[in-house]
């Protein structure tokens, strides 16, 4: 008798412990898939702290002996763009938006269509042909692991050019965040 109660409970804890499946009948339709969250939410004006967040570009142009517009972007990772207009610029000051996703793949894009992590370090490569007057261009992009600076003073490539000017125009004219209600 004992036996045989073992054997009943060993088979029910065997029988309901395999694997079940189940299928709806006539049902061949696939689901649809699951869209990417989006990469940058979006920002309110209190959302400016930068404490905790991770740069993923940086460009600034330096200013020179002359009248050289001087300022600097900064894009962090949660899609906050600082930017600080320094002189012969407009504005002047330190303002905050937000990239959009079309943007910050484009750039990102243009980087890679012109090997950005395979350019020099800085140009002039040698560093006897610096022309202290001329204003500095510093870019850099840190993405999918990958980080690199690139100082250009003068005769970088016309791709790094392109790239530079791309940023610029992306990140011109931002609109000021909402205020959050």
């Amino acid at each position: 008798m004992f036996r045989s109660t073992i054997l009943v409970l060993l088979s029910i804890l065997t029988l309901s412990c395999t694997k079940k499946s189940f299928q709806q009948s006539g049902s061949n339709v696939a689901e649809p898939p699951i869209p990417p969250l989006p990469r940058f939410v979006p920002l309110f004006q209190d959302d400016t702290s930068f404490a905790h967040l991770d740069t993923l570009i940086f460009l600034k142009r330096g200013a020179c002996f002359g009248r050289c517009p001087a300022f600097e972007y900064i894009v962090f990772n949660n899609g906050l763009v600082r930017y600080f207009g320094k002189n012969f610029v407009e504005p002047l000051g330190v303002f905050y938006s937000q990239i959009n996703e079309k943007d910050f793949n484009d750039i990102i894009a243009k980087a890679d269509s012109i090997q950005f992590f395979n350019l020099a370090d800085r140009y002039p490569e040698n560093q006897a042909n610096y022309i202290p007057d001329l204003p500095n261009t510093t870019i850099m992009i840190n993405y999918n692991l990958r980080k690199k600076y690139i100082l250009d003073n003068h005769s970088a490539p016309k791709e790094l050019k392109e790239l530079e000017i791309l940023i610029d125009d992306r990140l011109k004219n931002p609109s000021p965040l909402p205020i959050r209600k």
